[in-house]
């Protein structure tokens, strides 16, 4: 288990160990060091297999504001044509053998 507690409005702390939410926000992590390279929102949710980016925006959100993605460069997304956000890993973080999550 990750253990977020720091800079969190305890509202949002709580919400955050309900399994859904924390499942999520795991599985979006995973998705970073997983795929190793800069990605974008709509990324996410494909690699997630969801159909809404709304399902992932909100972890992401979550994991930029706990500094461990960050904001890493602009893409035009091949659906919309617009430019979107790439965001990656900011510090080294890995899952071990166990599933916890690690800083290295």
């Amino acid at each position: 288990m990750i253990h977020l507690t720091h800079k969190i409005h305890s509202n949002s702390l709580e919400a955050l160990t309900t399994t859904d939410i924390h499942t999520r926000l795991v599985e979006v992590l995973k998705t970073y060091t997983d795929l190793a390279r800069p990605i974008t929102d709509r990324e996410v949710a494909r690699y997630l297999d969801y159909p809404d980016m709304n399902a992932v925006r909100p972890r992401i959100t979550e994991l930029k504001n706990l500094n461990i993605i960050e904001e890493c460069g602009k893409v035009k997304d091949e659906i919309t044509g617009k430019k979107v956000r790439l965001m990656c890993l900011k510090r080294n973080f890995k899952f071990d053998e166990s599933g916890q999550g690690v800083l290295c």
